[in-house]
């Protein structure tokens, strides 16, 4: 739970949180939140983002909470609107991060083992100006957990646990799994948890890791985002459409080269039906994946033309073996490869720079050079989670439903989530995280 003491959305002395619960919560429960000073508020509840597609027929969605508090409260008390009783112990309050000009958001990973498209993203946006790159850890190959960890230490990245939502007193209670009933495996819940830690820079990027947005109108992003702040002043977000990307990359960490891997781009005429957005915090209360969500009045969605810029979908990726040849995109056709963005001076510069940080540490080399889990994934979506999308009393892509066996002797790192359960009334139990702790295992990945 955030405090915001003079945000331009929220207000002044407002404590904000990011709750999931049954889609009809907010419609039969009213929660009040108690300062220090005595004072009482009853807590606003509303979708973090309006429902997408597909998204109405799951049972449990993500909301934000807002309640105005005693200024510069460290912490509250909850309770259901008729127990007065501060049925919840001590919530405490964080404080946004300070103020940058561009904070990238990342969906949570799960079941990682491929760690190519995500260093070449990470590099590009610190090369590009993002003042900090938000990560959150579900699951993956233990390898590539310690690079991110390198990459946090030197300040380029942030990497915080997000588990999933378990919790077998919940189960019982409620008589399903609310993991098979909560769309896109919780990944708005990951991101709206970034845009208020963020909510003071200017910019926030949200994205996943194989997509890279690469200023073309500027040096650096902040100052294309700024030329297009400046030709439209009443922007709340900019949109970008996404194009597929081909792209090969060694398997083997020895032999990656971020420059060969940029210029084996292809980038083809293939659309994605949506974008992704650039918000602007100080406009947009909350973001899905796409777009953002409850914007100041008077403002607008601004969609960015594909001649002035789009997004590189690097989603098509051939890792290649250790005797296998990279070819560079020689089309005579600029905008179909690398160079529409960058000249071969900037690929050898950031080439370069990844060289002196990064390739030759330890946590580099020894990343895996074997994979497993994504094409399991992409099977899965294709021969299971296609068909389910079809019928209306099934949540959308949740790789629940698929099996994924145990794979001896690859160490994985995973996120739980323990919770304490509080009954604020007689029909209304909250479950508070206590902690998130690390799961190590070496039979593999677990969703």
């Amino acid at each position: 739970m955030y405090y915001f003491d003079d945000d331009p959305m929220f207000g002044n002395s407002t404590a904000v949180s990011i709750l999931s619960g049954d889609v009809n919560f907010p419609n039969y429960n009213e929660i009040l939140c108690h300062s220090s000073d005595g004072t009482v508020s009853q807590a606003k509840i509303e979708l973090v983002a309006p429902l997408f597609i597909g998204e109405n027929k799951c049972q449990w969605t993500v909301f934000r909470s807002e309640c105005r508090v005693e200024k510069n409260s460290s912490y509250l008390y909850l309770s259901g609107k008729d127990n007065s009783k501060k049925s919840l112990d001590k919530v405490f309050l964080k404080k946004p991060e300070k103020a940058v000009d561009l904070a990238v958001c990342y969906g949570h990973s799960f079941m990682l083992d491929e760690w190519q498209s995500l260093v070449v993203a990470i590099e590009l946006y610190k090369f590009f100006g993002a003042s900090i790159q938000q990560l959150y850890w579900r699951s993956g190959r233990v390898e590539i957990y310690n690079l991110l960890k390198k990459y946090e230490k030197d300040g380029i990245i942030k990497l915080d646990l997000f588990g999933p939502t378990v919790s077998n007193e919940l189960t019982e209670m409620l008589g399903f799994d609310i993991q098979l009933e909560i769309s896109t495996r919780n990944y708005i819940t990951a991101i709206n948890d970034c845009f208020l830690k963020y909510r003071n820079a200017k910019f926030v990027l949200v994205i996943d890791s194989d997509e890279l947005y690469i200023p073309r109108l500027g040096t650096n992003l902040i100052d294309e985002l700024n030329y297009f702040s400046i030709l439209n002043p009443h922007a709340n977000s900019f949109v970008f459409e996404r194009y597929d990307t081909f792209s090969n990359a060694y398997k083997n960490p020895l032999l990656f080269n971020i420059e060969s891997t940029l210029m084996s781009m292809q980038i083809s005429t293939h659309k994605r039906n949506l974008g992704k957005s650039v918000v602007i915090p100080s406009k947009t209360k909350g973001i899905h994946q796409h777009f953002g969500s409850y914007f100041k009045s008077n403002t607008n969605v601004v969609s960015i033309p594909s001649k002035l810029n789009y997004i590189v979908h690097n989603n098509k990726i051939t890792l290649l073996n250790d005797n296998e040849t990279i070819y560079f995109n020689t089309s005579k056709d600029k905008n179909s490869t690398i160079f529409y963005w960058l000249s071969i001076e900037k690929v050898n510069e950031i080439n370069r720079l990844f060289n002196d940080r990064i390739k030759n540490t330890n946590s580099f080399k020894n990343l895996n050079s074997n994979y497993f889990y994504k094409n399991n994934l992409l099977t899965c979506k294709k021969e299971l989670l296609e068909r389910l999308w079809l019928r209306d009393d099934v949540c959308i892509e949740n790789y629940d439903y698929c099996l994924f066996e145990k794979i001896s002797n690859v160490s994985c790192l995973s996120a739980k989530i323990n919770y304490k359960s509080y009954k604020l009334k007689d029909d209304l139990v909250m479950f508070k995280k206590t902690n998130t702790v690390e799961i190590y295992s070496s039979n593999g990945c677990t969703y």
